[in-house]
C-alpha cells in the first residue's frame, strides 16, 4: 500500500514545485514592472507636479476617486514592491525546501 502512496505524494511535489516556480515567475515580472513605474514616476516627477491641484481634483471629481499626490503614488508603489520581493523570498524559499531530496 505505501508503494502506491509514494508515486503520488512525488507527483503532488513535483506539481507545487512547478506551480511555485511559475508563480515566482510572474511575481518577478511583477516587480521588474513595478520597479520601471517607480522610476519613471521619479523620471517624471516635476512634469508631473506641474498639475494643478484643480486638475486634478478635476480629474478625480470625475471618476468619484481621490487622486494620490506623487509622493502617495511612489510611497503606494514601493510599498507594493516591498511586498511582492516579501512574496518572491518565500516562494524561494518553498522551492528550495520543495527540491530537497
Amino acid at each position: 500500500m505505501s508503494g502506491t502512496a509514494q508515486p503520488t505524494l512525488s507527483q503532488d511535489i513535483v506539481a507545487e514545485l512547478e506551480a511555485k516556480k511559475k508563480e515566482l515567475e510572474q511575481l518577478q515580472s511583477h516587480l521588474t514592472q513595478l520597479d520601471t513605474f517607480i522610476n519613471d514616476l521619479h523620471l517624471h516627477r516635476q512634469e508631473l507636479e506641474q498639475l494643478s491641484t484643480s486638475a486634478r481634483n478635476a480629474r478625480g471629481g470625475r471618476t468619484g476617486v481621490t487622486t494620490l499626490t506623487i509622493d502617495q503614488e511612489m510611497a503606494k508603489h514601493q510599498q507594493d514592491l516591498i511586498n511582492t520581493s516579501d512574496k518572491i523570498a518565500a516562494i524561494e524559499s518553498s522551492i528550495r525546501l520543495l527540491s530537497q531530496p
